[in-house]
């Protein structure tokens, strides 16, 4: 996603979210690579919209590959 000049995702550190500026390249079909991921790190896949850097989440793994995650975010 794009906020301002950059293109963001985000990952699941703990209970919260992290920002991370990334660098999108090649494209195929529904898939992009990018650059800017660590391996082992948890890419948050549904609800980063209502993010922000350092937002307390909650983790919903039931169906979810490890790799990615779907997310709420938790008020306070």
């Amino acid at each position: 996603m794009k906020i301002g000049a950059d293109n963001v995702v985000y990952v699941a550190e703990g209970e919260k979210a992290r920002k991370v500026i990334v660098k999108p390249g090649i494209r195929q079909q529904d898939m992009i690579q990018v650059e800017g991921l660590n391996v082992g790190q948890q890419l948050i896949i549904q609800g980063q919209d209502s993010l922000s850097d350092g937002a307390k989440i909650r983790v919903d793994r039931s169906g979810q590959a490890s790799a990615s995650l779907a997310v709420k975010a938790v008020g306070g």
